[in-house]
């Protein structure tokens, strides 16, 4: 998982687990729109070139992970309030970038335990006594958390500071210099690297061409046929992208998709619209967090509608 990776399900995470403010003087606008601001100013210093990649800019990136956040307050069995949400917010703010990047969010973004218990529908983690929704889809249910050598399916599954390996069994994320494999993974400020875990590499770091992760993507780099970390171009709406041997890879801005047809380069397509067509051949990609199903871009519905 890259780095920019773990900094979004972490702000989405905490901005999913907005609750009755409980008498609090701030309001679920407030708390929302604030942690929205905290988190997406956070991901735009200490990796913009997601921002660009994802939204754009962050004034889209603030505008879309909010979606649904009042709304989740009409979900039941839940617990943190908007007073603490917006101390998430500048809770997240204030960490540092490598902590977020090894996916160890501050205290006051934990989620809280909710009122459910397991079994019983759910959208969002503070919803359930375990702290826990197992999703399928926008919706899922209440589970427990597994301890160390426990099954799960998703890091989340696991209890805290423990992540899910390729086996399906949580497990503790290894430091720099740990062995590593495919049961053993690192934490998620590192990657494996000829079965060692190391931090990602710089420009010009050797590397395994178009390998995922062993290039520092918070810096806008990926692995060139050359084997060496080189700093991914982004294009807008309309221009050329691909790869090319005389300019390298270039990307799309703000969810676009590249047209290649049967050459190497190809012409950046815009992000479809909520409600618009997507997917299929030629159709285009939805922005995050809409999803195409049935080729139409649409948003997930909001904890609330979980039955």
């Amino acid at each position: 998982m890259t780095k920019a990776r773990y900094l979004f399900i972490a702000g989405l995470a905490a901005l999913g687990s907005c609750g009755d403010d409980g008498g609090g003087s701030v309001t679920a606008a407030q708390a929302c729109s604030s942690a929205a601001t905290a988190f997406c100013n956070k991901i735009n210093m200490c990796a913009p070139v997601f921002i660009q990649f994802q939204y754009g800019d962050v004034a889209t990136c603030v505008t879309r992970i909010q979606i649904n956040c009042e709304a989740n307050f009409m979900a039941s069995g839940k617990s943190q309030t908007p007073s603490e949400l917006a101390a998430c917010g500048t809770a997240y703010g204030n960490a540092s970038c490598s902590d977020l990047f090894a996916g160890d969010q501050p205290a006051a973004c934990d989620p809280k335990p909710g009122t459910l218990a397991d079994g019983t529908a759910c959208g969002v983690p503070d919803q359930c006594v375990s702290t826990y929704c197992k999703l399928s889809g926008s919706c899922g249910v209440c589970a427990p958390r597994s301890a160390t050598g426990g099954s799960c399916t998703e890091d989340e599954g696991c209890a805290d500071g423990l992540v899910c390996a390729g086996a399906g069994t949580c497990v503790t994320p290894g430091a720099a210099g740990a062995a590593c494999d495919d049961v053993r993974p690192c934490r998620g400020n590192l990657n494996c690297k000829s079965g060692s875990c190391a931090a990602p590499g710089g420009p010009g770091s050797p590397c395994t061409p178009f390998s995922d992760g062993e290039c520092d993507f918070a810096q806008g780099l990926y692995c060139s046929p050359s084997g060496a970390c080189e700093v991914i171009k982004l294009a807008n709406a309309g221009e050329t992208c691909g790869y090319s041997p005389s300019t390298g890879f270039t990307a799309c801005r703000a969810g676009g998709d590249c047209k290649t047809g049967l050459g190497g380069t190809g012409t950046c397509t815009p992000a479809a619209s909520d409600g618009a067509a997507c997917g299929g051949v030629d159709g285009p990609n939805c922005l995050a967090p809409s999803e195409c199903e049935a080729e139409t871009c649409k948003l997930p519905p909001s904890a609330s509608t979980c039955k």
